[in-house]
């Protein structure tokens, strides 16, 4: 096999340990991996890869640096001090996670936020991308995967893989299919969503019957041709002034019920007022009307009389 050494910027989220100075980190997902830059492995045999481990390690605990400082030291000539050590790997549901004792400083600067993500160095085969054992980590701020940040609690969250495996499920799609398979599946649930909404479904018929009779309300004119038929058959009858056509016509095109409302109310009192004059037809000249229709008629035209002075 044809074996290279990677360094896997994992995004794992690590927190400040709970009690004392240790956790358990989550160091690789299963199955494909790919990296935020676009490097691609596949973790199939997460047990052969922990045994391996184990042995390569040969009994003693697996160093957690800083910065991958382990690596750069021959070149750099810096120290490399330990931020902590994992004693124990094991396989779980969603990959291989490893308990670590953490050196006090380390931490602080977990619990102070100067470090939150852990970095996996470990072996691969070139031509399959296969990875075959884990040789230290390094805690970074320079993530490349995303994996399962661990809470003080140390309760598990989602990874990526595992959502995405839940969503291959729920949208009866293979296990290999790809992202952009999920993302079409996923528009067709929403195309399909789309097309069979109802509004009655969502809205209540009373609220929407309130709606119409509102809008009915507020356009309750007629044509400008009926308008004017409407006040020409008030004015022939009496109950309508020539004088009051135009604005007569305005109001019956916008609200034709005011516009009756207005000659069912004055009509009466137009005929009396102007009873004998042309509008009606006769000879002598119309009588004082009562003062009540006087006003009566005001109000509906929108005036009000100036008190006399004294």
């Amino acid at each position: 096999m044809s074996e290279d050494r990677a360094i896997c910027k994992a995004g794992f989220d690590v927190a400040a340990p709970a009690k004392g100075l240790k956790s358990d980190v989550h160091l690789l997902p299963l199955g494909d991996i790919e990296a935020r830059d676009g490097r691609r492995w596949k973790l199939t045999n997460p047990h052969a890869v922990v045994a391996a481990t184990k042995a390569h390690a040969n009994g003693a605990p697996v160093a957690i640096d800083y910065d991958h400082q382990l690596m750069h030291t021959a070149e750099n000539g810096r120290p490399a001090p330990a931020a902590g050590w994992m004693t124990n790997f094991e396989v779980r549901a969603n990959g291989i996670w490893a308990s670590v004792e953490w050196t006090a400083s380390a931490a602080d600067m977990l619990a102070s936020r100067q470090y939150r993500f852990i970095s996996p160095v470990f072996a691969f085969d070139k031509n399959t991308g296969e990875i075959s054992k884990i040789y230290h980590a390094g805690l970074t701020n320079f993530p490349a995967l995303t994996l399962t940040a661990v809470a003080s609690a140390q309760t598990p969250m989602a990874t990526d893989s595992d959502l995405t495996t839940q969503l291959r499920r729920l949208l009866d799609l293979s296990d290999t299919a790809p992202a952009s398979a999920i993302i079409e599946a996923v528009k067709g649930l929403q195309g399909k969503a789309a097309a069979s909404f109802s509004p009655d479904r969502f809205v209540p018929v009373e609220a929407l019957e309130a709606v119409t009779s509102e809008l009915n309300r507020t356009k309750r004119g007629v044509t400008a041709d009926a308008a004017r038929l409407a006040v020409e058959r008030a004015i022939e009858t009496g109950r309508l002034v020539p004088a009051l056509s135009t604005w007569a016509i305005d109001l019956c095109t916008i609200n034709k019920p005011a516009f009756d409302s207005f000659i069912e109310r004055t009509g009466g009192g137009m005929q009396q007022l102007f009873q004998g004059s042309s509008v009606a037809g006769a000879a002598h000249q119309p009588s004082e009307p009562q003062p009540n229709l006087k006003s009566e008629i005001a109000a509906a035209l929108g005036h009000t009389r100036a008190p006399k002075k004294a």
